[in-house]
């Protein structure tokens, strides 16, 4: 059944395209009045109804001169030129040949029967390249542009024109040609009583302008479609090809645009009548590409986009000669282009049931066929109307069609959508439920471990408070001091210890290379072998302390193995003799400062690592010993302080911002220095997280 479906369109498809050839087919035994050396014979015709004849045969030549209308009436004939047909190559008496540039005088002679048509002839003009004047009887009866040699001015019209009531007239034409490929009297003269002539002209007037006006509608339509949608190409792809075609039917035929708009200047009209021929296979290529990209090879479009650049730089050329010689290519172009796309894009996309295909393929045909009707028009070689606009409104309807189909499809899809919509919504609710259940359930047990965390953190907590040294012995021992502790987290890797040996009062400050439970730990144990090493052992300087606390950490993390391990501490140790008025300072990647009478003085430890050093490296500390005034402020601190970004700002706190924090804050008095380090610490790190755990600790001399 599909066999036959198909056999039976094919069937009607040719039949359809049967008629068309049939009715536009030429008739040249009953189409035309032939002339005989000059002279038109009408004193026994009778003129039928219909399309008026056209006018065929010799008309009087006269090469290279405008001659005067009475002269050329009189003057005898050596040279008769074929009109419909461009001047080149007629051999002159002199035996040389005519060239396509030049101007000339054809004449004719008509003989009519007044007593038969009392109320008169009337001709319609087609085109003559490229500027004419029309006279009758010597009189000037129509001009289009000037064919003057030191004046010539072109302008394209099809007028008509009324004949006189006499037996006898004498229609004399001066007409002239620069640089256009093809001069003269080119196409054929119509001629029928002046009603019918009337009638022939309004009837094709009425049909350009309702081609021109719809086409150019389409065109504009299919342009807004693009914006609308969001540069949808082939919707402007066919756009061009109706407005190049829209405007080719206004410049063309009935010259409806020019004479609507007499300034327009001939080569523009013309640059859009070859114009259009030249790029519209471009534009269908691309056209068809975006709807059947599998069909349509990319090596078609790049050979389209090629040759139709080279007929570009004809068109813009300032010359008119090389734009019209390439005529012949251009139509030749549209020969070989169309069947391809005809026959091996778009039928292959009708056999694979694209969708439109199909009304494409019929309609494409029909479009090539009044394509092929209107290049042999322009050949001369039949005596049709031209056709291709009646095409490109066939290819409407496809594209109509195919729209249609798209839209419908689309329709169609958001009433499927619609009917499953609620089912799958359903759906997605139940596994949105099944799934939050599954959510709540690990957000449970999350919660849960977190408080189990929690609390095994805060209970972390309070062993390191209650092992590591309290603020209160930190007071007992420096009666004038503050401390400034923030922990990162529940548990700190910083620490402080304060102690006594005789008459010496201790500091240490510490920062564990780890964070938060491990930096914990090891706290605990500095803490641990500080007791045993300052308190036990009674070391009382801050080298013999960082020594001996390298080897006991060191021997502690490996298990007495003897190989240290890569964990650590920084650490620095003040030790102040208050009978001497002496301190005794050592780091280990810890430094101080003190301050006195308004100016700080820096205390730098060594790059060394407690815990991570061996004896080469601890043989770099050194105590460094001065003697102290009251009032002198020591202020020791860990890195945390230092290296605190400042909320959404980049740059960090720094050791010179706060050195002049210290200077400047205890003009405040020692006693606010802890409360004013608070303020200045959380207006400085805002809503941003704290990076490290953060230690300073402040010591004023009695």
């Amino acid at each position: 059944m599909r066999g036959s479906s198909n056999t039976t369109k094919l069937h009607w498809l040719s039949r359809l395209g049967l008629v068309l050839l049939s009715l536009y087919a030429p008739t040249q035994a009953y189409a035309q009045y032939n002339t005989d050396r000059g002279i038109l014979d009408l004193r026994q015709v009778v003129f039928p109804e219909g399309e008026p004849k056209t006018i065929h045969g010799d008309f009087r030549f006269f090469w290279d001169t405008l001659m005067a209308p009475e002269l050329a009436a009189n003057l005898p004939t050596q040279t008769y030129h074929n009109v419909a047909g461009a001047w080149e190559d007629i051999t002159l008496p002199d035996g040389s040949k005519t060239p396509y540039n030049g101007f000339a005088t054809y004449h004719l002679q008509v003989l009519q029967n007044t007593n038969r048509y009392p109320e008169g002839l009337a001709i319609k003009l087609s085109t003559i390249r490229q500027a004419y004047r029309l006279y009758i009887d010597g009189e000037l009866v129509v001009s289009s542009g000037r064919p003057d040699r030191h004046d010539f001015h072109t302008k394209i019209s099809a007028p008509q024109v009324s004949l006189p009531v006499k037996d006898t007239l004498d229609l004399v034409f001066h007409v002239g040609n620069e640089n256009f490929f093809s001069s003269g009297m080119v196409s054929a003269i119509r001629i029928a009583p002046e009603e019918q002539i009337d009638r022939y002209t309004d009837r094709w007037r009425l049909t350009d302008l309702l081609l021109m006006g719809s086409i150019l509608i389409i065109g504009l339509y299919h342009i807004i479609i693009f914006f609308i949608l969001n540069g949808n190409r082939p919707a402007v792809y066919f756009g061009a090809i109706c407005l190049f075609l829209g405007l080719r039917v206004g410049f063309t035929g009935e010259h409806l645009l020019t004479e609507f708009f007499p300034n327009i200047p001939a080569w523009f009209s013309l640059r859009i009548e070859f114009g259009a021929i030249y790029f519209s296979p471009l534009f269908m290529a691309l056209f068809f590409r975006e709807l059947f990209p599998g069909e349509v090879p990319k090596w078609l479009i790049r050979v389209a986009i090629a040759v139709s650049s080279f007929l570009l730089l004809t068109i813009l050329w300032p010359s008119e000669y090389w734009y019209g010689n390439m005529l012949l290519f251009g139509q030749l172009y549209i020969l070989v282009c169309g069947p391809i796309l005809i026959f091996y894009c778009v039928l292959v996309a009708a056999i694979r049931k694209r969708r439109g295909a199909l009304g494409f393929f019929i309609a494409f045909i029909l479009f090539f066929l009044t394509c092929i009707n209107d290049i042999l028009v322009a050949m001369n070689t039949i005596e049709t109307p031209p056709l291709v606009p009646i095409g490109l409104i066939l290819l409407v309807v496809a594209q109509s069609w195919t729209l249609a189909g798209r839209f419908a499809g689309a329709f169609k899809d958001v009433e499927d959508l619609g009917k499953n919509l609620e089912k799958k919504v359903d759906d997605r609710t139940a596994e949105l439920a099944m799934k939050t259940d599954q959510l709540q359930l690990q957000k449970a047990e999350i919660l849960k471990k977190h408080e189990n965390l929690r609390s095994s953190l805060q209970y972390a907590q309070r062993i390191q408070k209650s092992i590591l040294g309290q603020e209160e012995i930190l007071m007992r021992v420096f009666p004038r001091s503050f401390l400034f502790f923030r922990p990162r987290d529940l548990v700190s890797g910083n620490f402080y210890w304060a102690g006594e040996v005789g008459n010496k009062q201790i500091i240490a400050v510490g920062d564990s290379l780890e964070q938060g439970v491990p930096g914990a730990f090891m706290t605990v144990m500095v803490n641990s072998q500080l007791n045993t090493i300052v308190l036990e052992e009674q070391q009382d300087t801050p080298t013999q302390i960082l020594k001996r606390m390298n080897e006991r950490l060191g021997q502690a993390l490996e298990g007495g193995s003897g190989t240290y391990s890569t964990m650590g501490i920084n650490m620095a140790v003040l030790v102040i003799d208050q009978e001497s008025k002496t301190a005794q300072f050592a780091g280990a990647g810890l430094g101080m400062g003190t301050v006195l009478a308004g100016e700080w003085t820096e205390v730098t430890g060594e790059p060394i690592t407690i815990g991570d050093s061996d004896l080469e490296a601890l043989s770099e500390l050194k105590d460094i010993s001065w003697s102290y005034t009251p009032k002198e402020v020591f202020y020791l601190f860990t890195n945390g302080i230092v290296n605190q970004p400042g909320g959404k700002r980049s740059p960090v706190y720094g050791q010179e911002r706060l050195t002049r924090f210290l200077k400047t804050s205890l003009r405040e008095g020692f006693s606010q220095q802890r409360d004013l380090l608070l303020e200045e610490f959380e207006a400085w790190k805002g809503e941003g997280p704290q990076s490290d755990d953060v230690l300073l600790v402040g010591i004023q001399m009695n």
